[in-house]
């Protein structure tokens, strides 16, 4: 029997089967399901929660190819905003503002003194 979801303000969701066939097993990024679907990437993300869906790690993590100081320099000192910095580098605004953000904290970090 299909497991169903009701998510509040939403249609009645996919069975649970389906969102992982889609997200797990297809790959399907929560854009293109909610294509498919006919509905928004947040309403994927609230059914793939509900579910218990596990979510894909970040591909912020995996883009070694991109230097964590080019986003900080051109973001400090050249004063590009993510969107900008995401099309000259070739990767997402979330990648941009997870370096920041990482690299940020890597520097409070370090700066912080255990007594």
């Amino acid at each position: 029997m299909a497991q169903w979801l009701v998510v509040p303000g939403s249609r009645v969701s996919p069975d649970v089967g389906t969102l992982r066939r889609l997200y797990v097993d297809e790959g399907l990024s929560l854009a293109a399901m909610a294509a498919r679907l006919g509905v928004v990437a947040q309403t994927v993300h609230n059914w793939l929660v509900a579910g218990g869906v596990p979510r894909r790690p970040s591909p912020a993590k995996f883009r070694a190819d991109i230097d964590d100081g080019e986003i900080i320099q051109l973001y400090t000192q050249r004063g590009h905003t993510a969107v900008e910095i995401a099309d000259q580098l070739g990767c997402s605004t979330s990648l941009v503002y997870g370096r920041r953000v990482s690299t940020f904290l890597r520097q409070i970090s370090s700066r912080i003194t255990v007594s």
